[in-house]
């Protein structure tokens, strides 16, 4: 599995516009689904919130377990906006300013060109004050972006744009939202295609 964040690798956007994009796999038939085309990688191009300040392991070790699920080959990190933060109280302070927001924008449209699915992972809960103004416009903005990139369809955990950190708690045995097991195997429980435009409403 290879990981990549911000940049998709060299001639994979081409290459997948010369073949068809694969339609997203039923939701109880999602254990290495895709089909290649030649020899073109199968992409899967997750969206978060913001860069880590940290490593971001857990968070991308999540991601790859989803698109092992999905039967990808390549994980491409893309974030709604180009400031890293922690939180959403970190991302209130360092995402008030525009500037972050339109940064981001090339690296998701490389990203999501570069794709053969989407994975929606910026988090259910929304940041507050000009935080929250520059993230609805950047869902409008998303909406038609992945639309434009040949997607009708978003993966979600849980049917909604939960962030990679919240899926453990999400999929724990409190909950019984599945019939327990490993983490792959509760993950392909909950995993579920969603139109970009109900996951992109702000």
């Amino acid at each position: 599995m290879t990981v990549l964040a911000d940049s998709p690798p060299a001639g994979f956007a081409d290459d997948r516009h010369q073949s068809a994009r694969p339609s997203p796999p039923p939701h109880d038939q999602l254990r290495h689904v895709a089909q290649f085309a030649g020899s073109a990688p199968v992409v899967l191009c997750a969206v978060l919130a913001t860069p880590p300040l940290t490593s971001g392991v857990r968070t991308r070790r999540q991601v790859e377990l989803v698109a092992e699920l999905l039967g990808c080959d390549v994980v491409m990190i893309a974030n709604l906006c180009d400031a890293a933060s922690q939180d959403l109280r970190g991302m209130r302070a360092v995402a008030a300013e525009a500037a972050p927001w339109m940064r981001a924008r090339s690296s998701l449209q490389e990203a999501l060109a570069a794709s053969t699915m989407v994975l929606a992972g910026w988090g259910v809960a929304k940041p507050s004050g000009l935080a929250a103004q520059h993230q609805r416009q950047q869902l409008a903005w998303l909406s038609t972006a992945i639309e434009g990139a040949g997607h009708s369809t978003a993966w979600c955990v849980g049917g909604q744009p939960r962030h990679p950190s919240r899926w453990h708690q999400y999929v724990s045995d409190r909950h019984g939202r599945t019939h327990g097991g490993s983490s792959a195997e509760r993950l392909r429980e909950v995993l579920v295609a969603v139109p970009v435009r109900d996951v992109t409403r702000a």
